[in-house]
């Protein structure tokens, strides 16, 4: 049922945007697109990372950790739901529940479900969001990720169920590693407070030996 009820919605996004292409939306659609692009939010990555090094800052490289791990395990979940899948491009005409699961590797046209370009900048959007911890930052991270959902859209390559799938993919990702990330952070700080450490201080009588672990 809940499927049903969001499929019905493909088609009519998808004649919606149709009707929005000009010369003009195409130089925005185009930005959010590359928004998208795997290679671009890699090297993003790669800039923290290195950056971080660069700079001495061990949370902007760890940023760029965290980006990459996220974009694996999402690009991972994508690239599998889509070969298991199988779902028809808006391109094809074929409809929106056009289905063939396990289409073949190179099979492009049938790689619809999720979005990849809309996981990739969700993912990126959300390490991002999440490391700044700020709310205009989050708002304008947000905001190109779903741009870059709605341009996948604008050029009838992804329906808007694939767009909200990809989405959900990049977003949960992007959480999971961060909270493994921060568990394992709480976990060594805590080993790192519970360490044995010993203390020499005068007293009146003479010196005092403390210890705690």
């Amino acid at each position: 049922m809940a499927a049903d009820v969001l499929t019905r919605f493909d088609d009519d996004a998808r004649t919606a945007l149709q009707r929005q292409r000009s010369s003009q939306n195409d130089g925005v659609m185009r930005l959010a697109d590359a928004y998208g692009e795997t290679k671009y939010a890699l090297a993003a990555g790669g800039l923290l990372y290195i950056g971080g090094i660069a700079i001495g800052e061990e949370r902007v490289r760890t940023t760029g950790r965290l980006a990459f791990e996220s974009l694996l395990v999402s690009g991972v979940i994508t690239t599998s739901l889509k070969y298991v899948l199988g779902r028809a491009r808006p391109f094809l005409d074929e409809g929106q529940g056009s289905f063939t699961p396990f289409p073949g590797l190179r099979n492009d046209s049938r790689f619809s479900l999720p979005s990849g370009h809309t996981t990739v900048a969700f993912t990126l959007s959300t390490v991002l969001a999440k490391r700044i911890n700020n709310t205009y930052a989050s708002i304008g991270l947000y905001s190109a990720a779903g741009l870059t959902g709605l341009a996948r859209m604008y050029y009838d390559k992804h329906w808007l169920t694939d767009v909200l799938a990809g989405a959900a993919v990049g977003y949960l990702s992007a959480t999971w590693i961060l909270n493994i990330h921060e568990s394992n952070s709480v976990q060594s700080q805590a080993q790192s407070q519970s360490s044995f450490r010993c203390f020499l201080s005068p007293t009146p009588g003479g010196v005092s030996f403390t210890a705690i672990w």
